[in-house]
Protein backbone atom coordinates (compact mmCIF):
# COMPACT_ATOMS: atom_id res chain seq x y z
CA UNK A 1 0.00 0.00 0.00
CA UNK A 2 1.35 3.41 -0.96
CA UNK A 3 1.70 6.12 1.71
CA UNK A 4 0.22 9.56 1.20
CA UNK A 5 2.97 12.13 1.81
CA UNK A 6 0.91 15.21 1.00
CA UNK A 7 1.06 17.60 3.93
CA UNK A 8 -0.05 21.19 4.26
CA UNK A 9 3.31 22.09 5.81
CA UNK A 10 5.45 20.88 2.97
CA UNK A 11 7.05 18.02 1.09
CA UNK A 12 7.91 14.81 2.94
CA UNK A 13 11.09 12.96 2.10
CA UNK A 14 13.29 10.23 3.46
CA UNK A 15 16.60 11.40 4.97
CA UNK A 16 18.90 8.92 6.68
CA UNK A 17 16.10 6.43 7.21
CA UNK A 18 13.79 9.05 8.75
CA UNK A 19 10.88 10.71 7.01
CA UNK A 20 11.02 14.48 7.46
CA UNK A 21 8.53 17.17 6.54
CA UNK A 22 10.17 20.12 4.85
CA UNK A 23 8.38 23.20 6.16
CA UNK A 24 8.77 26.70 4.71
CA UNK A 25 8.80 29.74 7.01
CA UNK A 26 10.17 33.21 6.44
CA UNK A 27 11.75 32.39 3.09
CA UNK A 28 13.63 29.32 4.38
CA UNK A 29 12.82 25.61 4.42
CA UNK A 30 13.16 23.81 7.77
CA UNK A 31 13.46 20.08 8.37
CA UNK A 32 10.27 19.89 10.46
CA UNK A 33 7.18 21.77 11.51
CA UNK A 34 8.67 22.03 15.01
CA UNK A 35 11.85 23.69 13.68
CA UNK A 36 9.71 26.16 11.70
CA UNK A 37 7.65 26.90 14.83
CA UNK A 38 10.88 27.39 16.80
CA UNK A 39 12.11 29.83 14.15
CA UNK A 40 8.84 31.75 14.48
CA UNK A 41 9.27 31.88 18.28
CA UNK A 42 12.79 33.28 17.86
CA UNK A 43 11.42 35.98 15.54
CA UNK A 44 8.71 36.70 18.14
CA UNK A 45 11.45 37.07 20.76
CA UNK A 46 12.77 39.95 18.67
CA UNK A 47 16.06 38.30 17.79
CA UNK A 48 17.32 39.58 14.47
CA UNK A 49 20.56 37.61 14.24
CA UNK A 50 19.49 33.96 14.23
CA UNK A 51 21.43 31.51 12.06
CA UNK A 52 19.90 28.17 11.02
CA UNK A 53 22.26 25.19 10.73
CA UNK A 54 25.08 27.66 10.05
CA UNK A 55 27.97 26.10 11.94
CA UNK A 56 29.65 22.77 12.60
CA UNK A 57 30.89 21.91 16.09
CA UNK A 58 33.26 18.96 16.49
CA UNK A 59 32.72 16.67 19.46
CA UNK A 60 33.98 13.28 20.64
CA UNK A 61 32.46 11.13 17.89
CA UNK A 62 31.54 13.49 15.08
CA UNK A 63 30.31 16.91 14.11
CA UNK A 64 27.22 18.55 15.57
CA UNK A 65 25.13 20.99 13.53
CA UNK A 66 23.06 23.21 15.88
CA UNK A 67 19.54 24.02 14.72
CA UNK A 68 19.80 27.70 15.66
CA UNK A 69 22.76 29.80 16.76
CA UNK A 70 21.87 33.17 18.20
CA UNK A 71 23.71 36.42 17.54
CA UNK A 72 26.07 36.11 20.48
CA UNK A 73 27.51 32.94 18.99
CA UNK A 74 27.35 31.26 22.41
CA UNK A 75 23.66 30.40 22.65
CA UNK A 76 22.29 27.43 20.71
CA UNK A 77 18.60 26.60 20.45
CA UNK A 78 18.00 22.96 19.58
CA UNK A 79 14.45 22.04 18.51
CA UNK A 80 13.61 18.54 19.67
CA UNK A 81 10.39 16.75 18.90
CA UNK A 82 11.70 13.51 20.37
CA UNK A 83 14.73 12.94 22.60
CA UNK A 84 16.05 9.59 21.41
CA UNK A 85 18.88 7.84 23.26
CA UNK A 86 21.27 8.95 20.50
CA UNK A 87 20.12 12.57 20.75
CA UNK A 88 20.56 12.50 24.53
CA UNK A 89 24.12 11.14 24.26
CA UNK A 90 25.01 13.63 21.52
CA UNK A 91 23.72 16.61 23.49
CA UNK A 92 25.74 15.59 26.55
CA UNK A 93 28.91 15.09 24.48
CA UNK A 94 28.47 18.43 22.68
CA UNK A 95 27.86 20.22 25.98
CA UNK A 96 31.00 18.67 27.45
CA UNK A 97 33.07 19.44 24.35
CA UNK A 98 31.88 23.07 24.24
CA UNK A 99 31.36 24.27 27.82
CA UNK A 100 31.39 27.91 26.63
CA UNK A 101 28.12 27.28 24.74
CA UNK A 102 24.68 27.51 26.28
CA UNK A 103 22.30 24.94 24.77
CA UNK A 104 18.59 25.67 25.16
CA UNK A 105 16.30 22.80 24.21
CA UNK A 106 12.99 23.72 22.62
CA UNK A 107 10.98 20.59 23.44
CA UNK A 108 7.86 19.83 21.43
CA UNK A 109 6.41 17.43 24.02
CA UNK A 110 8.37 17.96 27.26
CA UNK A 111 6.07 15.82 29.39
CA UNK A 112 6.04 12.74 27.14
CA UNK A 113 7.95 9.75 28.43
CA UNK A 114 11.29 9.08 26.78
CA UNK A 115 10.71 5.33 26.69
CA UNK A 116 7.72 3.11 27.05
CA UNK A 117 7.52 1.70 30.56
CA UNK A 118 9.73 4.41 32.10
CA UNK A 119 8.61 7.50 33.95
CA UNK A 120 11.38 9.87 32.82
CA UNK A 121 10.12 12.69 30.57
CA UNK A 122 12.07 14.97 28.24
CA UNK A 123 11.70 17.88 30.69
CA UNK A 124 12.94 15.74 33.59
CA UNK A 125 15.91 14.51 31.56
CA UNK A 126 16.83 18.08 30.54
CA UNK A 127 16.67 19.27 34.15
CA UNK A 128 18.65 16.28 35.42
CA UNK A 129 21.39 16.82 32.83
CA UNK A 130 21.53 20.57 33.42
CA UNK A 131 20.04 21.70 30.11
CA UNK A 132 17.83 24.74 29.92
CA UNK A 133 14.53 24.05 28.15
CA UNK A 134 11.24 25.60 27.09
CA UNK A 135 8.32 24.83 24.82
CA UNK A 136 7.76 26.78 21.61
CA UNK A 137 5.00 28.80 23.30
CA UNK A 138 7.30 29.84 26.17
CA UNK A 139 10.58 30.16 24.24
CA UNK A 140 10.48 33.94 23.66
CA UNK A 141 9.75 34.70 27.32
CA UNK A 142 12.26 32.12 28.45
CA UNK A 143 15.10 33.58 26.37
CA UNK A 144 14.33 37.05 27.75
CA UNK A 145 14.29 35.64 31.30
CA UNK A 146 17.77 34.18 30.95
CA UNK A 147 19.18 37.33 29.40
CA UNK A 148 19.22 36.51 25.69
CA UNK A 149 18.22 39.65 23.83
CA UNK A 150 19.07 41.24 20.51
CA UNK A 151 21.69 43.45 22.15
CA UNK A 152 23.13 40.43 23.90
CA UNK A 153 25.81 40.99 26.52
CA UNK A 154 27.55 37.83 27.80
CA UNK A 155 28.39 39.59 31.09
CA UNK A 156 24.68 39.43 31.97
CA UNK A 157 24.08 35.86 30.88
CA UNK A 158 23.86 33.74 34.07
CA UNK A 159 24.77 30.46 32.39
CA UNK A 160 27.85 31.78 30.61
CA UNK A 161 28.94 33.52 33.81
CA UNK A 162 28.66 30.19 35.65
CA UNK A 163 30.74 28.45 33.01
CA UNK A 164 33.35 31.17 33.41
CA UNK A 165 33.53 30.21 37.09
CA UNK A 166 31.76 33.33 38.28
CA UNK A 167 29.30 31.18 40.24
CA UNK A 168 28.33 33.74 42.88
CA UNK A 169 27.44 36.41 40.32
CA UNK A 170 25.52 33.88 38.23
CA UNK A 171 23.55 32.66 41.25
CA UNK A 172 22.66 36.26 42.14
CA UNK A 173 21.42 36.99 38.60
CA UNK A 174 19.37 33.79 38.59
CA UNK A 175 17.84 34.73 41.98
CA UNK A 176 16.98 38.19 40.64
CA UNK A 177 15.36 36.65 37.56
CA UNK A 178 13.36 34.23 39.73
CA UNK A 179 12.18 37.07 42.00
CA UNK A 180 10.94 38.86 38.91
CA UNK A 181 8.77 35.81 38.11
CA UNK A 182 11.15 34.45 35.47
CA UNK A 183 12.09 30.89 36.26
CA UNK A 184 15.36 29.54 34.72
CA UNK A 185 13.55 26.41 33.43
CA UNK A 186 10.07 27.46 32.38
CA UNK A 187 7.64 25.53 30.23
Amino acid sequence: MEQDYSVVAGRRRLVGGVTITETPYGGRVYRSKHEAATAAALVEAGLSDVRYEAERLPYAVGVYVPDFTLGDGLTIVEAKGWLSDDAQRKLIMVRDAHPERHIVLCLQNPHNRLKKGRKLTGAQWAKREGFDWATVDALADHLRAIGVEDDWNPDYHPYVAARNMDLAAAAERMRAAAEGGNEPNCA
